[in-house]
């Protein structure tokens, strides 16, 4: 009887010689007690091990997010521009809402994202909880995502036709939430890829 026990990214194999049926049921019985308890043990040490990396990875986040703020003060300071200027906007497409925090945690409020849907699902949590966390869209939006997307952004910035702008108009009406929702419209520069106002 040879018994395979997953364990973290090694294996373990317990193998015992079995010489009747009365022994081969006492041996899968010792068997799965020994599994049972290297699993629990697995548990408590995959357990201790996410905690120390969520502490790790939240402690890399402040590091990380505190030298792009010191390259962009730098870049502020030569480019002869005011302390606080320019804002860091992180993408959080793809990541889940625990990164987010995760960020806000380590002093990164403003967010972007570009799909509505993610979005969604993910921000409205954050921002009741997070009140300095802000939103941005900063993809594409169809117009029969407006109505979605509005309530928890407060910048669109890819306005970039006139029946999109009349949407956002017509449904921001319709939401009396009294924030102001600002607006950066795409300007059409020439290449054939590019949308935008022409």
């Amino acid at each position: 009887l040879t018994n395979t026990i997953p364990l973290w990214k090694n294996q373990i194999v317990i193998a015992l010689g079995i010489t009747n049926a009365k022994n081969a049921l006492g041996a899968q019985q010792k068997v799965s007690e020994m599994t049972n308890d290297m699993l629990k043990k697995n548990s408590e040490l995959l357990k201790q091990g996410s905690i120390e990396i969520a502490k790790e990875s939240e402690k890399n986040a402040l590091e990380n997010i505190n030298i792009i703020k010191e390259k962009i003060l730098n870049a502020e300071i030569k480019a002869g521009r005011k302390e606080n200027s320019v804002a860091l906007m992180a993408v959080s497409k793809f990541h889940p809402s625990e990164a987010v925090i995760e960020a806000i945690n380590a002093n990164q409020f403003l967010f972007g994202e570009n799909r509505v849907q993610e979005a969604c699902g993910k921000f409205p949590e954050i921002l009741e909880k997070y009140e300095n966390a802000e939103l941005h869209l900063i993809g594409s939006l169809q117009r029969n995502k407006v109505k979605q997307i509005l309530p928890i952004v407060s910048c669109i910035q890819s306005v970039d036709r006139i029946e999109l702008l009349q949407e956002i108009i017509k449904q921001k009406s319709k939401l009396d939430n009294g924030k102001t929702l600002k607006l950066l419209f795409e300007v059409h520069t020439g290449e054939e890829s590019k949308s935008g106002f022409t």
